[in-house]
């Protein structure tokens, strides 16, 4: 019995996985499917029974999902059932279960031919014409490419996913975008939103704009244009009456302009982008940047940087570090310090709506300013993020402990809505208190992708 046990477990120990081309309620449409894949698809591909009763045709067969992935398709990869495997009649699924050594080859002894009887030809049957439905032609023409059916059943009875991949295969990016915002109730579809945000990809520029007014007169304003890996960056900021310009021109992961206060300076930025073992970092250096810091009361300053962020996602925790050391000179004077700052931020996901975060950080520096740590907590309530015209609104309360002001806090409202399409504007209220004082802001932010 135990070894019975045994044999069991190890069997449903192996993963088996496929590409799901088609499913179907009814397994006539399933075998049309099948019928009209290409031989040398056809010769790997099976008709498969799922516990929920569909009948899906899938393609390929093996041990491990990443093999399939490495393949680039679009087909959702999906887990097998040995048992099923083993009862479908398909050579091909018989020599690849060997192959995997899930399966021993039969062997059976030789035996003598067996004569058979000479049987009467039976009579031929015409074959009876079966007519496919039009989303069915569509998805073979989808999957075959051929862009001469593909067009002629654009207008015939198919879904509306079908028309949009079909017009993004035609490439009439325009007929699609109208597709997609023609049923406004159909936009409150998250998945069918994001398709017109890849759209916008091939089409059109990127466009993000914020302006901020801090204490009622110093402001700000920060633009960016992106179109594919170019970028071009306008920004303006007026600080006690002190007006400071930059323009800066991008290009993939690399930075370059120039900024003019009381002088004009060349301002370079760099980034690179990397993945080790599941956590995302990102390596900056920065020189002649303009100065974007909290705790800088010092509207002339500009500063080399270098930093590294690190993060980790996990279904529910955002975890992140940061470590900046930059090098600040002020213009006006012949005196420079340095400032260094190391922080860790964990955001707690409880619901779609609900969020809490928490961080602690320490930032030193060499002269002119007191070092300080602090730590703080503080949740999020509402909509980060909103694809509709009609307004959603979120709140954003944070308590602070500073080693130089004791206790302060940061409380946000705010709402974000849709304007034209593929847009959002985002109006910010916000109020603190810290080592500096109490600063009241209002922030617009706008986003066209």
């Amino acid at each position: 019995m135990k070894k019975i046990i045994i044999l069991f477990m190890v069997i449903y120990s192996y993963g088996i996985y496929s590409f799901q081309l088609y499913t179907s309620v009814n397994q006539k449409y399933a075998k049309l499917y099948y019928e009209k894949l290409s031989n040398n698809i056809k010769q790997k591909s099976f008709i498969y029974r799922t516990d929920s009763g569909y009948y899906t045709v899938r393609y390929l067969i093996t041990k491990y999902a990443k093999e399939l992935r490495k393949l680039k398709k679009q087909y959702p990869i999906v887990k097998d059932d040995i048992n099923k495997l083993k009862n479908i009649n398909s050579s091909y699924i018989k020599d690849t279960l060997v192959k995997l050594n899930i399966i021993k080859p039969k062997i059976t002894p030789k035996q003598k031919p067996i004569l058979k009887p000479i049987s009467k030809p039976k009579p031929k049957i015409k074959p009876t014409k079966i007519v496919l439905p039009d989303w069915v032609k569509m998805n073979i023409a989808l999957q075959n490419n051929d862009t001469y059916k593909i067009e002629k059943l654009l207008n015939t009875k198919i879904g509306i996913y079908q028309k949009i991949t079909a017009l993004d295969k035609l490439q009439r990016y325009n007929d699609e975008e109208d597709t997609i915002f023609k049923y406004e109730s159909i936009t409150n579809d998250k998945n069918l939103y994001n398709r017109y945000f890849k759209l916008n990809t091939k089409k059109y520029v990127s466009f993000r704009s914020i302006f901020e007014i801090k204490d009622g007169y110093n402001n700000s304003l920060n633009s960016i244009i992106y179109k594919n890996k170019y970028s071009l960056q306008l920004n303006y900021d007026n600080v006690f009456h002190q007006n400071n310009k930059e323009v800066l021109v991008g290009y993939k992961n690399i930075t370059i302009g120039l900024r003019e206060s009381q002088k004009t300076f060349i301002s370079i930025k760099a980034k690179k982008e990397l993945k080790i073992d599941k956590i995302d970092s990102i390596f900056k250096l920065g020189f002649n940047q303009k100065s974007l810091d909290n705790d800088l009361m010092f509207n002339t300053t500009i500063n080399h940087f270098i930093s590294l962020n690190l993060s980790k996602t996990t279904h529910n925790h955002y975890l992140s570090f940061k470590s900046v050391f930059s090098k600040y000179y002020y213009q006006t004077s012949n005196f420079a310090f340095n400032k260094s700052e190391i922080s860790l931020n964990d955001i707690y996901r409880y619901d779609s709506l609900l969020n809490f975060s928490s961080y602690i950080k320490n930032v030193t520096y060499s002269n002119i300013l007191q070092s300080y740590n602090e730590i703080g907590i503080g949740s999020f309530y509402g909509y980060s993020k909103n694809h509709l015209k009609t307004a959603k609104y979120f709140i954003n309360p944070i308590i602070t402990y500073n080693t130089l002001s004791n206790i302060g806090y940061n409380i946000s409202l705010g709402m974000n809505k849709r304007v034209i399409k593929a847009d959002n504007l985002k109006v910010v209220l916000s109020y603190s208190k810290d080592q500096f004082g109490d600063t009241a802001k209002i922030i617009f932010n706008y986003i066209y992708y």
